[in-house]
């Protein structure tokens, strides 16, 4: 399932592409973040209580109009933080790394108004199992 965040702005990206139940405790997908001019989709692979506690950090936002979320997995450096401000601005930024040493940091602002969806989205996915072997 490709999950991306309702900015409305094709030079505003954050998506997770693909995003799949791999293992009982592990998902899959390519990052993908564009933000200006710069750009990157590299693999992800997130473990699901890492995503479980990113959606209650959406969830809290959502509900009290602050705070933050940060997407991370537990080995990784990449990460995607989302950070609400009083005003309903949201800040959204990371780092993410491919091959040869390519690294982005990124960052730029939307509105609250695209958390509701990344949380119905969120919980969508995290409801599903890993495939039949």
């Amino acid at each position: 399932m490709d999950i991306e965040l309702a900015t409305h702005n094709p030079e505003q990206v954050f998506a997770l592409r693909g995003l799949h139940c791999a293992e009982a405790d592990a998902f899959g997908c390519e990052v993908e973040v564009r933000s200006g001019g710069f750009s990157a989709r590299v693999p992800f692979w997130p473990e699901r209580f890492t995503l479980e506690r990113f959606l209650a950090e959406l969830r809290a936002m959502d509900r009290t109009l602050t705070g933050e979320a940060q997407l991370q997995p537990l080995w990784e450096t990449e990460y995607v933080r989302l950070q609400l401000d009083r005003a309903g601005g949201v800040w959204v930024s990371g780092e993410v790394s491919g091959g040869a040493g390519n690294h982005l940091q990124f960052g730029f602002s939307t509105n609250q108004t695209v958390l509701a969806p990344l949380i119905r989205d969120l919980q969508r996915v995290l409801v599903s199992r890993p495939p039949a072997v």
